[in-house]
């Protein structure tokens, strides 16, 4: 409460100017009328570009299905190199302190072969796996990757990474069925794909755990190696040409590993189909060790063995004279990795790469085909011979290349249509909301609470200096809390990333699908509902301006608000990495804004270093446009001296706000906001890639 000197103050310099004061507008001005216009042209872009998506749709759905090239595609690659920088500096690099993760690694692998990628902990097997899969990388990758076969198009390539990403509130059929509807053309019926994601379920040996909930990997639900079958039925439910794994087999006990090892062993061997079969593994059990055709030992990233398995990697070690004996009934994996380990073996590679007169300067396809050559006659030789030293090594300013060649080279492309896309997203989405109903009704009930908590805080407000006070305080409050309340979507958008990143890396749908689906499931049902509830408990409780049009513009500028924040959140949970940072900034934003919103401070008295910051504040035009619009559209009573005096007036004098007309003024900045911020998440989850 202000001091009476204070009021008589006020009231003197502000009655010249409030005498006559009205409060008098048209309820359809032109900002009313700009407004509806812009609704209306929205609704109507959306339902050309509907119409746009289902005309594709029914297009790709007539057309023809053709998989009958499918299969027979192996997999080559020669020279494959990659290393990152030693220091995290960006501001001093020393290309001499690279780090060399893997070195001048060639293989093949055909049609019906599995073959296991073995090696210490560091000496590359992930590394060179997430290469092949045509993962996206950070650092510098050099080499040449082919997938020979007899047809064009390009090869569909299927991985499993070793951390099972799954869809934890949909059951094992919803889930397979889910991939099979994006993974799979929109002219193969539905009732196929549902006969597929059956037929699946049965091969994996999962067929009873069809109405289960995946659930996350605390929920006890499914064992580790049912997770891991459920992982591998996402990529198979696409027929891929070539299946990829990284250590299918971590962290399970020697059934589950054995079961997978099983379904590995059908998918490569199937004679309607055969597939070319890569798997890293890490200590592989003796059984499932010899079910392998070729095997891949890395030794501090470079080649120590590429060739035939079962003894063969034991008899060519025994040839070179340099590696202890092998003792019968030992397991074959075991030995190879304790041979891998040993440092002398390290020295023996040194110098055969140094033996090598091959040119590490740069590329030369001819080369690379006599190498490539090279790599097929000692698997078909079984000699295990190690390749010349590369030649296509990262050149000295640490150049990023990595051809991937095939006889039609054109990148992957998504199955399905963008309306199919979203409409399986939408299912998706709706089936999440309503099976985790503790978030909805979190939001709804705490938006309701806090509703009638402000509203009896501030209730019946009258009209004089002190409930002028009060009103201020409540729109406040109102901004406040929506602000806060918003970090509940950086917390979601952190927790479904990794998912994201997984289906997006499979090429499922498009990115703009996918926001388009967090709108409508995420941010509408649990950002500005509760944000519509909350405000329209407190507006008729506090006693603003009983009229429609003056509750429109309030509810309307909040909303906007709640938006604008939101997508803020949205961004940083894209943005950043780190899930503590993002908490972090958002926390830090919300307390930026509280202090440059104009309660606390005069903003025209803020020193003219700092007062530019008011103009990055959305909470600033909103907390301006509700005040301009509730209560600068009134009179204030002087309860000590009987004055009406204009509360626009107050509001500018106190606060720094604006004239009334400022709150369509105000709007447009939001918007200006909300762009801004919905174009940084849209660049931000288009970048959003698993690199590492």
């Amino acid at each position: 409460m202000f001091s009476p000197p204070i009021y008589r103050s006020l009231l003197l310099l502000v009655a010249l100017r409030s005498v006559q004061a009205q409060s008098s507008s048209s309820s359809l001005n032109p900002g009313v009328i700009g407004g509806v216009g812009v609704v209306v042209g929205q609704l109507v872009l959306i339902a050309v570009l509907w119409l746009f998506g289902w005309l594709a749709q029914r297009r790709a759905r007539r057309a023809g299905y053709d998989r009958s090239g499918s299969g027979n595609v192996s997999v080559e690659w020669t020279n494959v190199s990659y290393m990152v920088p030693a220091s995290t500096s960006r501001l001093w690099k020393n290309n001499s302190e690279n780090k060399v993760i893997l070195d001048s690694v060639s293989g093949c692998v055909k049609p019906g072969q599995m073959m296991a990628i073995l090696g210490p902990s560091g000496a590359g097997k992930t590394t060179l796996v997430e290469i092949l899969a045509r993962k996206q990388k950070s650092a510098s990758v050099s080499g040449h990757v082919a997938f020979p076969s007899t047809f064009q198009p390009s090869p569909r390539i299927g991985f499993v990474p070793q951390q099972d990403v799954l869809p934890s509130t949909l059951t094992v059929y919803e889930a397979l069925l889910f991939a099979a509807r994006l993974r799979l053309p929109d002219n193969v019926l539905d009732p196929e794909k549902r006969s597929r994601a059956d037929a699946m379920m049965k091969k994996l040996a999962i067929d009873h755990l069809r109405n289960v909930r995946i659930g996350n990997n605390t929920s006890g639900r499914l064992s580790g190696g049912e997770m891991k079958r459920i992982g591998i039925g996402l990529e198979l439910i696409a027929s891929p040409d070539v299946l990829i794994l990284d250590e299918p087999t971590s962290g399970l006990d020697s059934e589950s590993a054995a079961q997978v090892a099983g379904v590995l062993h059908l998918v490569a061997h199937d004679p309607a189909c055969p597939t070319a079969v890569i798997s890293s593994v890490h200590q592989p059990s003796s059984k499932f060790y010899h079910s392998f055709d070729t095997v891949l030992v890395l030794a501090q990233g470079r080649t120590l063995y590429c060739g035939p398995g079962s003894f063969a990697p034991v008899d060519y070690l025994a040839r070179t004279g340099i590696a202890k004996a092998y003792h019968p009934g030992y397991n074959v994996a075991d030995y190879l990795l304790e041979i891998a380990m040993e440092p002398h073996l390290s020295l023996f590679m040194k110098r055969v790469g140094s033996n090598s007169n091959e040119s590490r300067s740069g590329p030369a396809s001819g080369e690379e085909e006599k190498s490539t050559k090279s790599t097929k006659s000692n698997l078909a030789a079984g000699n295990g011979a190690l390749p010349p030293a590369s030649n296509s090594h990262p050149t000295s300013g640490g150049r990023k290349w990595l051809l991937f060649k095939r006889k039609s080279d054109s990148s992957p492309k998504y199955e399905a249509v963008f309306l199919t896309q979203f409409q399986t997203l939408s299912g998706r989405e709706w089936k999440t909301l309503i099976r985790d109903r503790t978030l909805f009704f979190a939001h709804v009930s705490v938006a309701a609470v806090l509703g009638v908590f402000c509203g009896g805080l501030y209730f019946n407000v009258d009209n004089t200096v002190g409930g002028f006070q009060s009103r201020i305080g409540c729109l406040f409050l109102l901004g406040s809390l929506i602000a806060f309340s918003s970090l509940s979507a950086l917390y979601e958008i952190i927790k479904i990333r990794p998912l994201f990143i997984r289906e997006r890396s499979a090429m499922y749908y498009n990115p703009t699908a996918w926001l388009l689906n967090r709108f409508l499931f995420d941010i509408f049902p649990l950002r500005l509902l509760p944000t519509v509830i909350l405000t329209t408990i407190t507006y008729w409780m506090a006693g603003f301006s009983a009229d429609a049009i003056h509750f429109l513009k309030y509810l309307f500028i909040l909303v906007l608000f709640s938006l604008t924040v939101t997508l803020y959140n949205f961004f940083l949970g894209a943005f950043f990495h780190n899930g503590i940072i993002a908490i972090l900034l958002s926390a830090l934003a919300v307390l930026f804004q509280m202090i440059f919103a104009g309660f606390f401070v005069n903003l025209n008295k803020i020193t003219p270093v700092l007062r530019w910051l008011q103009w990055l504040c959305p909470l600033k035009y909103c907390l301006e446009a509700l005040t301009v619009s509730e209560v600068g559209s009134g009179l204030i009573v002087d309860t000590l001296q009987g004055v009406t005096v204009s509360a626009s007036m107050v509001t500018s004098m106190l606060f720094g706000f604006g004239e009334k007309d400022h709150y369509y003024r105000n709007v447009l900045l939001t918007f200006a906001f909300i762009s801004i911020f919905g174009l940084g998440v849209g660049v931000a989850v288009r970048l959003l890639r698993g690199r590492r």
